[in-house]
């Protein structure tokens, strides 16, 4: 396995239900383009059958106008949409394919890595990726705050007793991936409020000692728990908030 493309996670292994395959928006993004262009193609040709059939002399006029509105269409579908936070897009929290380009760029910036990377190589890109996202499930794990209908009542043990960790468990037995559904149900509103700015922003803090932007590491126990006291605060704050609404 050389990286991101050939490496499979072993989803004979998931210990979770599933309800249906729910696309991402890499996956989507084709669908979208192609549809846009379609679209465009079909408005050029009806509206130059009309202008040929009933204007004839404005036919050049028009297939050069029809040309141009095939152009703009294909480029406003193509345009970057606005950073969506990762829980708000598809009920997805957050995934480790996400994360690979960067936590590849970081490894191989990192030990000076070139070429092609072997099996060990890949599996540690995979732990760079998925390492914020294992220590978030960690604290749901230990919180209790996980949904039993997606997950066995002892799968989870391991983690919460420390002996296996929050990235080993996403990447062995849920292909990487985080869920909303993953979540109980009442917490999620506070999942969707706070993974994104405010997390990666106390992970930055805790984890990576401050530094702007999104960095990829391995983290130790002490950074853990000071991550953790962050987290705990939020949905202490977010719970008396949820309290004060009610």
């Amino acid at each position: 396995m050389t990286g991101k493309n050939s490496t499979e996670r072993n989803s004979e292994t998931w210990i979770r239900k599933r309800t249906g395959h729910r696309d991402g928006p890499s996956e989507k993004k084709n669908g979208i383009g192609i549809l846009a262009f379609l679209d465009a193609v079909l408005l050029a040709f009806i509206l130059m059958f009309l202008f040929v059939v009933y204007m004839p002399e404005l036919a050049v006029f028009f297939l050069i106008l029809a040309a141009l509105v095939t152009a703009v269409i294909i480029f406003i579908a193509r345009l970057p949409k606005a950073q969506e936070t990762p829980a708000a897009v598809s009920g997805t929290i957050d995934r480790a394919d996400w994360h690979w380009d960067g936590a590849e760029a970081a490894f191989r910036e990192r030990y000076g890595v070139t070429g092609d990377l072997d099996d060990g190589q890949t599996e540690q890109v995979w732990q760079l990726a998925c390492n914020h996202i294992g220590l978030f499930l960690r604290w749901i794990a230990e919180n209790g705050l996980e949904n039993d209908e997606y997950y066995d009542p002892s799968s989870l043990d391991g983690v919460r007793s420390g002996s296996e960790s929050g990235t080993d468990f996403l990447l062995g037995s849920c292909d990487g991936k985080l869920w909303a559904d993953d979540v109980r149900e009442d917490v999620r509103p506070f999942v969707r409020a706070y993974y994104g700015v405010d997390y990666f922003r106390d992970f930055a803090d805790c984890c990576l000692g401050g530094a702007d932007g999104m960095d990829y590491v391995i983290t130790d126990e002490e950074q853990y728990a000071a991550l953790k006291e962050q987290i705990d605060s939020a949905y202490e704050r977010w719970l008396e908030e949820d309290r004060e609404d009610g």
